[in-house]
């Protein structure tokens, strides 16, 4: 059996946080090329949620949650933007993530 990696958990946390927060939206997953992009349908409207895989990897768990816990408001709210990028969600949220 192969071990899970970091980005792998962070994915499934990230499912599992929208999957709580959202109750009866539908979500799909995709990740290609470094880039990880999770959909989100709820009341007819699509969200998209992208990640950096370096950025993703680099991040803590508190700042992940931080970021979800805005989108997850958004979602509820029906406002916009519709497309998200974890960076500036995490920025708004007051995480830092350090670039190496």
């Amino acid at each position: 059996m192969q071990d899970m990696s970091t980005i792998d958990l962070r994915a499934c946390f990230i499912l599992d946080m929208l999957r709580a927060g959202i109750p009866g939206a539908c979500l799909d997953y995709d990740s290609s090329g470094g880039l990880h992009r999770f959909l989100i349908s709820s009341e007819g409207l699509t969200y998209e949620l992208s990640f950096i895989g370096r950025l993703l990897n680099a991040s803590t768990v508190d700042d992940i949650r931080n970021a979800l816990e805005l989108v997850i408001d958004r979602v509820r709210a029906r406002a916009v933007p519709r497309r998200m990028k974890f960076g500036a969600m995490a920025a708004r949220a007051g995480a830092r993530v350090d670039e190496p």
